[in-house]
């Protein structure tokens, strides 16, 4: 199988939680139907037409945080807009708590940078991904969640990916993990300065069904600081070499326990 690695980076980013309320709150990394969005903005897909074409049958996904990074509130003035004539402002704001994600030195000292792993059933498809991310041209601009968040792509490669079986013994993953892919976790801080691992757990959403309503959620762990995470996996865990390096395992995020692709 061979993937597609990009970056996605900018100055802040906000992904909605999809069980939020009143207050936005935010995923500190983009969820797979976020980067489905994405991909098919670079695409020139429209808007709510690739649910089914992004679907975790037809489409391999898995995120990287790689700079650490940290949430932060702020209130934000909406317009109160109950018809068309309120489109002015005279029903004057709205204040709704919003949750920003930076990088962890915070705004103008560092960007929030995610690495994206894609692959997909149909070969033409992703070669039109690999040109424009060569070409570093997009049909639509890439959001990191929200249109005031402005992101920009950085083309890494495309790398051949070997699918291993199960090992009992414990590899580093670099991704965002669903929990169900995992048998065992470790939780050993590491000795040396600064090397300890902070693990997080969130619920995702993974897929859309053609009329988007979320026909799939995730149980997820993730490292905010960008280091890996140590555990044995359950099922299925890829490999592939960047630029030559060391083995970098990779796990897909999906809703199902059985692999995608």
């Amino acid at each position: 199988m061979k993937t597609v690695v990009f970056e996605v980076r900018g100055c802040f980013a906000h992904f909605r939680k999809f069980y939020a309320n009143s207050t936005s709150l935010s995923y500190e990394f983009p969820p797979r139907t976020t980067v489905c969005g994405m991909i098919a903005a670079i695409l020139g897909i429209e808007k709510d037409s690739y649910y089914e074409l992004f679907s975790e049958e037809q489409a391999f996904v898995c995120v990287q945080i790689v700079h650490p990074t940290k949430r932060m509130s702020q209130t934000v003035n909406y317009m109160w807009v109950k018809s068309s004539k309120d489109l002015n402002g005279s029903a004057g704001p709205m204040q709704i708590p919003l949750e920003w994600v930076t990088h962890a030195n915070g705004v103008g000292r560092g960007e929030v940078c995610y690495r994206i792993y894609f692959s997909h059933r149909d070969n033409a498809l992703q070669g039109k991904l690999v040109d424009l991310l060569k070409e570093n041209k997009a049909h639509f601009p890439v959001f990191l969640g929200i249109s005031e968040a402005l992101g920009s792509t950085r083309w890494v490669g495309e790398f051949d990916t070997v699918e291993m079986d199960k090992s009992e013994e414990m590899v580093d993953i670099v991704t965002v993990c669903p929990i169900d892919r995992l048998e065992d976790i470790c939780y050993v801080q590491g000795q040396e300065p600064g090397s300890a691992r902070k693990y997080m757990r969130d619920r995702i959403p993974c897929d859309f069904s053609a009329d988007r309503r979320l026909a799939g959620v995730g149980q997820v762990i993730y490292e905010p600081n960008g280091r890996s995470i140590s555990a044995k996996v359950k099922h299925k865990v890829y490999r592939l070499s960047i630029d030559h390096g060391e083995p970098v395992y990779i796990l897909p995020l999906t809703s199902r326990t059985s692999e995608g692709v």
